[in-house]
């Protein structure tokens, strides 16, 4: 050590701030479950191919199914249903898959989409959550989250305008970046 210097040091803070998501009771209680994926589209990039592969493997790993079913049509609403396995010509009462896949939960993912496997956790603890006082477990049949697109900054969630903000705006619709969605506090209609 050169003369004339002194070594301080400083103890790691400890991180006092309790974790958000108990991502080892969720994983538990989605363990054993079927997942489908369903992906409406005919491509995607590079950066959802690796965090979808990463979805899976993690899924597969914790013990849960996975099946994919995928999809295309130019015409968005023809690409869910042909996801779905079923056709726009057989009329609004139609089951998934006409019934023939067996399967707890569908998780449909855009091409556009960035997410890790964390997001899908936490999809899932608000879909079965953890017990009440009471043990009891108040399930939801669908449950969703907003994303930021591939850019990192632009997000998946466009507010309403009023139709004259709708027409001075040429018609288009102003979607929020990842910076105005942290500074939301109150709800908001998208």
């Amino acid at each position: 050590m050169a003369k004339g210097f002194t070594v301080k040091t400083v103890p790691p803070k400890k991180n006092t701030k309790q974790q958000e998501w108990d991502y080892p009771a969720i994983m538990e209680r989605m363990r054993g479950k079927t997942i489908v994926m369903c992906l409406p589209g005919r491509g995607c990039s590079y950066i959802f191919m690796k965090n979808f592969l990463q979805l899976c493997f993690d899924l597969v790993q914790n013990g849960c199914a996975i099946q994919i079913s995928q999809d295309y049509s130019s015409m968005v609403n023809f690409a869910r249903c042909k996801v779905l396995g079923a056709n726009v010509l057989r009329g609004p009462k139609q089951i998934p898959w006409d019934g023939k896949m067996n399967y707890d939960y569908q998780l449909w993912i855009d091409s556009d989409i960035v997410f890790d496997t964390g997001k899908f956790w936490q999809l899932c603890d608000m879909a079965i959550p953890a017990p009440d006082e009471e043990g009891n477990v108040e399930e939801k049949e669908i449950v969703c989250g907003w994303y930021c697109t591939e850019d990192g900054h632009t997000t998946s969630v466009a507010h309403w305008l009023d139709e004259e903000e709708f027409r001075k705006n040429g018609g288009v619709m102003n979607h929020e970046t990842l910076e105005s969605m942290a500074k939301r506090r109150k709800p908001f209609t998208c």
